[in-house]
């Protein structure tokens, strides 16, 4: 009986209308409030690696492990943010479906006949998909490569860079080797070690994120 009712309701093109706006109004606020938690994590991000650049610069003699465990933090940091990515990624879909299915024909057909608007709501299925199954355009994997790529990268990078001037300044005139192995250690590790495992995680984070294969095509509904 009340599917019925529902049924009746869905006939009259202005209940279709309303039920679509409220329903494109609810999923862009939870787009704002998911971009809001995205901002947040970045931001987190961003003053751990100010505050590390901060004590290093004022304190010269400051350790460089604690330069090496602001990686791990910050690594901590893109794994929160991959995953909440992930999650944002099923609204974002949802509101290019209706963007670009519902609300970008009303706009057309107002434009080509502003007196005479009869416009027939058309539904994706990639809508009643994503509603049905609630499933991500995008895996796991590609939320934390594509936001290593968009920020985190440039946080490592920096951290890098600041840890490598760390360990071989005042050594101008010692062979490398020898300064790394000196200065690069970690207790009984040696510094050369150290030195390439970093150096090796570096290059993994560069090529991950060259590798990168996500844009906003992903939001976008199939083409017909």
């Amino acid at each position: 009986m009340e599917e019925q009712k529902i049924q009746d309701k869905l006939k009259s093109i202005d209940h279709v209308q309303t039920f679509v706006i409220h329903f494109f109004r609810s999923e862009t606020a939870r787009e704002t409030a998911l971009r809001s938690r995205l901002d947040v994590t970045t931001g987190g991000a961003v003053v751990v690696v100010s505050g590390l650049l901060s004590l290093y610069f004022t304190s010269p003699d400051v350790n460089h492990v604690i330069l090496l465990a602001s990686i791990l933090v910050i690594l901590v940091f893109l794994l929160i943010e991959a995953r909440r990515y992930h999650v944002y990624a099923i609204v974002k879909h949802r509101v290019r479906h209706i963007e670009k299915d519902y609300i970008a024909p009303l706009f057309n057909q107002i434009a080509l006949a502003p007196k005479n608007i009869d416009y027939p709501p058309h539904v994706d299925p990639g809508l009643v998909v994503s509603l049905l199954e609630n499933k991500s355009p995008i895996s796991r994997f590609e939320a934390f490569v594509w936001r290593l790529r968009s920020i985190y990268i440039y946080l490592f990078g920096v951290i890098y860079i600041v840890w490598l001037n760390r360990i071989s300044r005042n050594h101008t005139d010692q062979p490398w080797l020898e300064y790394v192995n000196q200065d690069a250690a970690i207790g009984s590790i040696p510094g050369t070690v150290v030195f390439f495992v970093f150096t090796a995680m570096m290059l993994i984070a560069v090529i991950l994120s060259l590798s990168a294969t996500h844009t906003d095509d992903h939001f976008e509904t199939p083409k017909k």
